[in-house]
């Protein structure tokens, strides 16, 4: 089974040039301009996997959104991956 984890930080982005700061300042350091910090909360998100064999099905999701190649949607995954790459 996997459940979602969300973690949220606030980040400070410069609404001049766009550079991203982990906390306000007064003038940013890459552009120069005053008062030009803006706050933005991100959300940071990801899966606690507690069934061994989502992994296949996991990994099969990021490589889909990160090649940008749809898994079919009468297609499913069980199995699981050992840390040296073994499937099972």
């Amino acid at each position: 089974m996997a459940t979602s984890v969300k973690k949220t930080k606030s980040v400070w982005f410069c609404s001049h040039c766009g550079n991203e700061y982990s906390k306000w300042m007064g003038r940013c350091p890459a552009c120069g301009e005053w008062n030009t910090m803006v706050e933005k909360e991100v959300v940071a998100g990801g899966l606690r996997i507690t069934d061994p064999a989502c992994d296949l099905a996991v990994i099969c999701a990021v490589l889909s959104s990160t090649f940008d190649y749809p898994i079919p949607a009468d297609v499913c995954f069980a199995g699981e991956v050992g840390l040296s790459a073994l499937f099972k």
